[in-house]
């Protein structure tokens, strides 16, 4: 069940991310980046100028 809640929340604000052409701040860039290949994403290791 908390598998599908992960996945279920991923999709969400990823697709709203997408649609918007907002960036989005994670840590778990690998999961959105198989998702969501058009989103930027804001992680950790992301330098910002």
């Amino acid at each position: 069940m908390t598998s599908f809640l992960v996945d279920s929340n991923i999709l969400i604000i990823g697709a709203h991310a997408a649609v918007s052409g907002l960036s989005l701040m994670t840590r778990d860039a690998s999961r959105y980046q198989s998702y969501f290949s058009s989103v930027q994403l804001i992680t950790p290791t992301t330098q910002l100028s």
